[in-house]
């Protein structure tokens, strides 16, 4: 493996770490929108009793 070879696949592997940085990101982003929705829903479920 020659150094052009190397510095291509660490450019490769520099790629995919920056999608993998922005994947996360995104799902980071995700998962707190996902807490909200959840907080509202659970605030929302709250105001109802069941009656037995």
């Amino acid at each position: 493996m020659g150094a052009q070879q190397i510095t291509e696949t660490m450019m490769q592997l520099n790629d995919a770490t920056q999608q993998t940085v922005e994947s996360l990101k995104a799902t980071s982003e995700a998962v707190r929108q996902l807490q909200y929705a959840a907080g509202d829903l659970q605030a929302s479920v709250a105001s109802f009793a069941v009656l037995a």
